[in-house]
């Protein structure tokens, strides 16, 4: 191994080129051959020398160590090597800070995930239907993605966007017509005047007390609400109400244990 003549011969076989290759000379020899560039790569010293070449450094990325150190940052800029690192968390975070890598890489799952967490890439990735979808799970990009209709719609489907989305009124006429994001949305004033408009919308109000004392003002939800006790304790306080909810033998066991409604009630017979 220490004249040049032999390191020739024996860097055909496996076992001299392992040997040969703790040296510098031989390394660099060595290095032309597909063979022994496999076999180097299990070295760091032969590792970092390696990636300064273009043949050894396409073949590196292939192999987990090599690629996470220093070749990963410096393979990023060729595309064979970004295609192939990009599946590894490491380099997936260290290409997103090309604009070539992060076109390429948000192609994946991982890669898109991993994405989504910086400003910058999340409003990129949005205006593609793959990377909506799965950014749609983190809170970050939920709230950046509300600004467009596609992503609305998809995202009202989870509590979390669903509760920022109600904030909007555009999109609040929209997710009213879920019966989660209906739900929900009760419990902003906004989007409870909004969808008290609606049969649907006003059965699931009825159950929370701040809706409940604001839809007693239409009559609509009124007759829809007095069904229940929650709402008719309410609403007795009203004299529309009132004079509508004593037609009920329920409302009227209710209500007659206020002094407003017993006063009204008992003007009739029956009741007294």
């Amino acid at each position: 191994m220490e004249t040049s003549h032999c390191c020739q011969e024996s860097k055909k076989t496996s076992h001299c080129c392992q040997e040969s290759l703790k040296t510098s000379h031989c390394c660099q020899e060595s290095i032309k051959t597909s063979h022994c560039c496999q076999e180097s790569l299990k070295t760091s010293h032969c590792c970092q020398e390696f990636m300064k070449a273009s043949h050894c450094c396409q073949e590196s990325t292939k192999t987990s160590h090599c690629c996470q150190d220093h070749c990963c940052q410096e393979s990023m800029k060729t595309s064979h090597c970004c295609q192939e690192s990009k599946k590894t968390s490491h380099c997936c975070q260290e290409s997103m800070k090309t604009s070539h890598c992060c076109q390429e890489s948000k192609k994946t799952s991982h890669c898109c995930q991993e994405s989504m967490k910086t400003s910058h890439y999340c409003q990129g990735s949005m205006k593609t239907s793959h990377c909506c979808q799965e950014s749609k799970k983190t809170s970050h990009c939920c709230q950046e993605s509300m600004k467009t209709s596609h992503c609305c719609q998809e995202f009202m489907k989870t509590s979390h966007c669903c509760q920022e989305s109600m904030k909007t009124s555009h999109y609040c006429q929209e997710s009213k017509k879920t019966s989660h994001c209906c739900q929900e949305s009760m419990k902003t004033s906004h989007c409870c005047q909004e969808s008290k408009k609606t049969s649907h919308c006003c059965q699931e109000s009825m159950k929370t007390s701040h809706c409940c004392q604001e839809s007693m003002k239409t009559s609509h939800c009124c007759q829809e609400s007095k069904k229940t006790s929650h709402c008719c304790q309410e609403s007795m306080k009203t004299s529309h109400c009132c004079q509508e909810s004593k037609k009920t033998s329920h409302c009227c066991q209710e209500s007659k244990k206020t002094s407003h409604c017993c006063q009204e009630f008992m003007k009739t017979g029956h009741y007294c």
